[in-house]
């Protein structure tokens, strides 16, 4: 990766990194519902990407692993992951990894 995604600001920015969440999921309904500048942001481009949602963590996970994707999820699942599998990546403390 040339630049590092160090957080929600530069994944919002960017275009290269296809980003999303679990359908109909909190973290789905966070952004959806969030005011702020960032995750509105954030939320356009996932909702207007058309293919960033998915089904369940296991396919988030696959998509991490085999495409240019980052999965958004809730932080302790997002460790428990990570803990697992040395393959993924946490951004800084962030719900999301690539």
């Amino acid at each position: 990766m040339e630049t590092p995604i160090e957080g929600a600001e530069d994944l919002s920015k960017q275009t290269k990194i296809r980003y999303g969440t679990l359908a109909k999921g909190s973290t789905m309904t966070f952004f959806n519902e969030s005011k702020i500048e960032t995750y509105e942001r954030m939320w356009k481009a996932m909702s207007d990407g058309g293919g960033t949602f998915v089904q369940n963590s296991r396919e988030g996970i696959q998509r991490v692993k085999s495409e240019v994707y980052a999965y958004l999820m809730e932080s302790s699942m997002l460790e428990y992951a990570v803990e697992r599998d040395c393959e993924l990546t946490q951004v800084r403390g962030w719900g999301s990894f690539s």
